[in-house]
């Protein structure tokens, strides 16, 4: 695989995102970073470190939204991190949310914890609040939103500070995935209307997310936790239904 942005790798993401020369309705943040130049002017709450000995170089989309930030990167090899020491000199309360094209070959490292991504792997979610190293050893085209974390409070483990990080390719995290990389290229890349209900909408399938990934890990670890939980999240989801009731409950545990 190609360890630089070569015309062909530049065209090819171009064309994806959907890159046109002519402006969107929407004004757009458009950047291409190189070199040492280019790492010095970075987000300064993210530090990035280049992974091979090519010069390092980045192609970057970025806009606010409502209540979300989409983002759109071509990269050269290189880890993202956030350090203990990034997070008390910068706050960050985002919870980033990304999916790329290309063919994955990452890693991600977080409190002594390694994982591999590969090809099924869709969705990756880390938490802004703890720190952790995502390093991708060629050419990457990560796309995405970041989400306040306020947005996603309610999935919060008891006692823990930050969302722990996931790493799905299920069925349902690959379609969220297509979702937010579509999301993310007409907002960011070509600058599109989005209202705030679709943005809600997004969150409302992060959130979903990361409630089967804790239902999973409950299942596995602490059957009567897992029970527990699901019905606690059936009746916030269903409260508002005058049919469902304790025999409901029971049907869907």
């Amino acid at each position: 695989m190609s360890e630089s942005l070569t015309p062909d790798v530049v065209t090819a993401w171009r064309r994806r995102a959907g890159v046109s020369e002519t402006p969107g309705p929407n004004p757009t943040r458009r950047l291409h970073r190189v070199g040492a130049a280019g790492l010095a002017e970075y987000l300064p709450a993210l530090e990035v470190t280049p992974l091979t000995d090519v010069e390092w170089e980045e192609y970057a989309y970025w806009r606010p939204l409502s209540v979300l930030m989409a983002f759109a990167l071509l990269r050269t090899p290189c880890a993202t991190a956030r350090s203990e020491r990034l997070i008390g000199d910068y706050p960050s309360d985002f919870v980033i949310v990304a999916t790329q094209r290309l063919p994955v070959s990452a890693t991600l490292d977080l409190d002594g914890r390694h994982c591999s991504l590969g090809a099924d792997d869709r969705l990756v979610i880390t938490d802004n609040r703890a720190p952790y190293t995502y390093s991708s050893s060629v050419v990457a085209d990560p796309v995405g939103i970041w989400v306040p974390t306020e947005l996603l409070a309610s999935e919060l483990e008891p006692g823990e500070q930050a969302l722990g990080p996931i790493i799905s390719g299920s069925p349902f995290a690959s379609a969220v995935a297509a979702f937010i990389m579509n999301l993310a290229y007409a907002s960011a890349v070509r600058g599109a209307d989005i209202d705030l209900e679709t943005e809600l909408g997004a969150v409302d399938l992060v959130r979903t997310v990361i409630r089967q990934h804790t239902l999973t890990a409950l299942r596995v670890g602490d059957n009567a936790r897992f029970v527990r939980e699901a019905a606690m999240r059936l009746i916030d989801e269903n409260y508002r239904d005058p049919d469902f009731d304790v025999d409901e409950i029971a049907r869907r545990l």
